[in-house]
């Protein structure tokens, strides 16, 4: 897991992280700006009075349209957020808008199961529920939504994460360019 972990750490450039909550990923050189797009009002005052030393703007929107110019975003981060917006498929149309050319989309989310498994079909049950706690569906292809979404190259990778009652819970992460 560690080799997943780097492209996380190594931010530079122009960052742009979709519901970053309680914990930003900020580039390294507290110079280059940092965005955070939160659309929890607390997380969103919570960032803008404890993330200091950083050229920061915090967001309180949704990622389905984006208020940044077309082209000025060097990374985009999400680190399991993409399970929780309205439309994934915007977002990552979103996403291609506003990197620059060249530019990079870093992610790490947790995916649904493969289907026809015992653990998707808990997945499908339970996708309802914390839909209504927390946003989250469980059971989102988000790894095969982030392959047809036209970026020019995605490097993913698949893994597993422990989870609740002895389960392995399916993420992927990796990154995407323009």
């Amino acid at each position: 897991m560690t080799a997943l972990a780097s492209p996380l750490e190594s931010l530079r450039g122009a960052v742009l992280e979709i519901g970053p909550g309680r914990h930003p990923h900020l580039p390294l050189d507290p110079n280059d700006p940092w965005i955070g797009v939160e659309p929890d009002q607390a997380a969103a005052r919570w960032l803008e009075s404890q993330v200091g030393g950083h050229r920061v703007t915090v967001l309180a929107v949704g990622a389905e349209e984006l208020p940044v110019p077309t082209g000025s975003i060097d990374t985009v981060v999400t680190s399991h957020a993409l399970c929780s917006v309205r439309d994934p498929a915007q977002v990552l149309r979103e996403v291609l808008r506003v990197l620059r050319p060249g530019g990079r989309f870093t992610f790490e989310e947790h995916v649904g199961s493969p289907r026809g498994t015992v653990l998707r079909i808990a997945q499908d049950a339970l996708s309802p529920i914390t839909r209504l706690i927390d946003g989250c569906r469980v059971n989102r292809d988000t790894g095969d939504l982030i392959s047809a979404a036209g970026f020019q190259r995605v490097e993913l990778q698949s893994f597993t994460r422990p989870g609740p009652l002895g389960s392995a819970i399916p993420h992927v992460a990796g990154s995407a360019y323009c």
